[in-house]
């Protein structure tokens, strides 16, 4: 499982908050990034890590290739596509379509679901389609592609969020005392709701559905 509210709030959030900003090298900051949300994802799944981590690899080549070989991009970009969504259709549908589409009920694997798969899958998709798109150039660093990808705050439920939109930030975002009180204030708003609201409801539902 996932880490628990109090071992996220306690110890793994300020740890890497600590290590974010005893380091003023971007670089490393980027790297300590996507430890820290490889770490947050494995402690959920470990088991299925290494499908995010190939994921990253061939999306990171296969940009870079798209980019490079202007003869061959649209052929490039399609083999990117069906690779990514062949491997969520594998683990979110593969069982479904064989046992109600083919109706072949004794045809079952055995199939870990991916924590995440969904959004990852389109999250790096936007980046691809970005850089066909031609409005965005392939990133060289696949540390920053890494860190863009398994953002820990965002893995789990998302939002999406556009590649060409948050391009620059990976490498040239700056960190103010300002931000970083209003990111707290969001932070403490979005827990309290989550908390109070969110949870409350949840208990409410579970029980409605249980008669």
């Amino acid at each position: 499982m996932l880490f628990s509210s109090l071992t996220f709030l306690l110890a793994f959030f300020p740890l890497v908050l600590v290590l974010y900003y005893v380091n003023n090298n971007r670089v490393y900051r980027n790297i300590i990034l996507l430890i820290s949300s490889l770490i947050f994802y494995s402690w959920g799944e470990p088991r299925t890590i290494i499908i995010m981590i190939i994921t990253i690899i061939v999306n990171y080549v296969m940009a870079i290739m798209i980019e490079e070989k202007e003869k061959y991009r649209k052929l490039l970009f399609i083999v990117t596509c069906i690779f990514n969504i062949g491997i969520l259709f594998f683990f979110k549908y593969f069982n479904f379509f064989v046992n109600d589409v083919l109706m072949l009920k004794n045809v079952t694997l055995n199939i870990i679901l991916p924590i995440g798969i969904s959004f990852y899958t389109f999250q790096i998709l936007s980046y691809v389609i970005d850089v066909y798109k031609k409005e965005v150039v392939a990133q060289r660093s696949i540390i920053n592609l890494g860190a863009y990808v398994t953002m820990f705050p965002q893995l789990i439920a998302g939002p999406i969020v556009r590649y060409k939109d948050v391009a620059y930030q990976l490498s040239h975002r700056q960190e103010t005392l300002e931000q970083f009180t209003t990111g707290v204030k969001l932070f403490m708003v979005g827990l309290g709701k989550k908390v109070l609201i969110a949870n409350q409801m949840g208990n409410l539902t579970n029980s409605i559905f249980a008669t």
